[in-house]
């Protein structure tokens, strides 16, 4: 598994992806927690709070590129 998202204090926090061998999942998370599934990418962008967004603003890659790069990290 890995988890593609924001962390805080060592945990997840914010929008984030979970992925894994057969599937992947968008959700929301606090203090390490996860305390919904978001259904895709366009739903998770506008659960981002001011400071996600503008990470995410300063990547050059996309989710789904992240991903794809892990996957194959882990072998999946």
């Amino acid at each position: 598994k890995a988890f593609i998202g924001f962390w805080k204090n060592s945990k997840q926090e914010g929008v984030g992806k979970l992925v894994n061998k057969n599937k992947s999942k968008f959700g929301f998370w606090e203090n390490g927690e996860r305390k919904f599934l978001i259904k895709n990418f366009q739903d998770a962008i506008e659960k981002m709070d001011g400071n996600q967004v503008l990470l995410k603003s300063k990547f050059n890659i996309s989710i789904d590129e992240i991903e794809k790069i892990i996957q194959t990290i882990l072998f999946i």
